[in-house]
């Protein structure tokens, strides 16, 4: 603060739970403003999103936009200014060919254990080897597989 000088009412952070605020502090006027900006550190608790975010990055556009650039503007005699430059140039060249997606998460069925995934496998299987074939013994022992599967099935949803 200025010499003279007391906060206002501005200078204070709102909020309806004070306990989530850990710090805040007043920071020195910008340029020739008589304000104070105030810096406030809070924690925020914030739900985990639904949807997973994919970040999904085009290589070869990116390697190709490399290639194409001069690489020798990149370089100068001073080895970190050549570093930023390629450095910037790599993240920008990142950020053009990026896009984001948010995949929506799949349901997970608590029952579909490893054993009913290979029953279900076995049934499909067997099902593909009768539609082939035609013959009533594959068609028993797909029958057979679908039975059971059901059996497994239905045993566990009711637990």
């Amino acid at each position: 603060m200025r010499p003279g000088q007391s906060p206002s009412t501005l200078d204070v952070v709102i909020t309806n739970d004070p306990e989530k605020v850990i710090k805040t502090e007043t920071l020195s006027p910008i340029g020739f403003s008589y304000h104070m900006p105030v810096l406030s550190s809070m924690q925020v608790n914030s739900k985990p999103s639904k949807y997973p975010k994919q970040s999904l990055t085009n290589c070869k556009m990116m390697v190709k936009e490399l290639i194409d650039a001069n690489l020798e503007t990149l370089i100068s005699d001073d080895v970190e200014a050549s570093w930023v430059t390629l450095k910037n140039t790599l993240l920008e060249s990142q950020a053009q060919h990026t896009s984001v997606k948010w995949k929506k998460k799949l349901k997970t069925l608590p029952f579909f254990t490893q054993k009913i995934k290979k029953l279900c496998n076995r049934k499909k299987k067997l099902w593909e080897k009768f539609v082939k074939q035609k013959t009533i013994t594959e068609y028993e022992k797909y029958k057979t597989a679908r039975n059971l599967l059901r059996k497994e099935t239905r045993k566990l949803i009711a637990n």
